[in-house]
């Protein structure tokens, strides 16, 4: 682990919601972390538990209806993103903090080339002319490894391969220097060789700006590779908080073993103890219809009645590693 510098990011009681037909959504639920500079935190979880919608939280990209930030705080740099006027957000988003989507021909224009669409970044944020902005532009593609950059500049995404579009996205996002750099599901779309490329560019980019990094993934490989930090969510609760080696070696709730114990080691066993592997049971509840207490204890072999009755919070009970659980909290045999 490396000695971290002061907080940059600092959430407390985030509570996000969609209000859907079936009903009220809770999509990220009383959710509190910071992030410090310099640092990579990874939120980690299964596919609907409220990682990106706590990325797209913090660039207040909720979709209003049928979102909605309904509660908590979310401080950078000491100001409370949500308390700013759009105007001011929208000087921070792609200047301050970047973010990486998931799926580049989703979220890059195809009515316009590459070039022009980093381009806008230097316009809007940097206030340079247009020829400036050109240059810069081709400057970064070539900084993400794109060959070529000069004519790649001129294509239109269409006319780029995943690995390629991916990393376009990435120069778009790193072309201000952000102090943090959102980065969700950023080598899902791509086969694990531009994986591997991806993740070191990420890495070296960080180490030569220092920009602190949130990696939203479900893939602990990748955890394992980047993160100095995890959080683990489950039907938008974080339910543990801790370093990597710490989640690794020694994690604390049911649902983090389980998904620990799901990922395969040689000889067809488990990471976790070299156990054979083991899947969790049962299925995840609607998020419209949670279960009272801890939202895992359906799913959970150590669920006791105060488990279906009261939720724990999430509380630290070794020194950096917080847990929601009452079986890591009261020492159950």
């Amino acid at each position: 682990m490396t000695n971290l510098p002061k907080e940059l990011v600092k959430i407390t009681h985030l509570r996000t919601e969609f209000h859907i037909p079936e009903g009220v959504v809770p999509a990220v639920n009383n959710v509190n972390f910071n992030i410090q500079a310099g640092e990579t935190l990874s939120i980690i979880g299964e596919s609907g538990c409220g990682k990106s919608v706590t990325a797209l939280s913090i660039m207040r990209l909720i979709p209003d209806p049928p979102g909605k930030i309904v509660s908590g705080n979310i401080n950078f740099e000491g100001v409370d993103l949500l308390k700013l006027p759009m105007s001011k957000m929208r000087e921070i988003r792609g200047n301050k903090i970047a973010m990486i989507f998931q799926e580049p021909m989703t979220s890059l224009n195809p009515l316009y080339t590459v070039g022009n669409q980093i381009s806008e970044v230097y316009l809007e944020h940097k206030g340079y002319n247009y020829k400036d902005a050109w240059d810069n532009s081709v400057n970064i593609l070539g900084k993400v490894g794109i060959p070529s950059p000069e004519e790649r500049a001129h294509e239109y995404i269409h006319e780029m391969s995943g690995g390629m579009r991916q990393r376009a996205m990435i120069a778009m996002a790193l072309a201000c220097s952000p102090r943090l750099l959102i980065a969700d599901e950023p080598t899902t779309a791509v086969d694990v060789t531009i994986q591997n490329q991806i993740l070191n560019l990420m890495r070296d980019l960080q180490a030569s700006t220092g920009a602190a990094i949130l990696l939203i993934t479900h893939n602990f490989g990748v955890v394992a590779e980047m993160a100095d930090r995890v959080i683990v969510m489950y039907l938008g609760h974080a339910v543990e908080d801790a370093d990597v080696d710490s989640i690794f070696d020694k994690p604390l709730h049911p649902y983090t073993r389980g998904l620990i114990g799901c990922i395969p080691f040689p000889g067809r066993k488990s990471l976790l103890g070299k156990k054979p592997l083991q899947e969790i049971p049962g299925i995840v509840p609607s998020m419209y219809e949670l279960p009272e207490g801890c939202v895992f204890h359906p799913r959970c072999r150590w669920a006791k009645d105060i488990c279906r009755k009261q939720a724990p919070e999430l509380v630290e009970t070794e020194k950096g590693h917080k847990v929601a659980c009452w079986k890591a909290v009261e020492k159950w045999v």
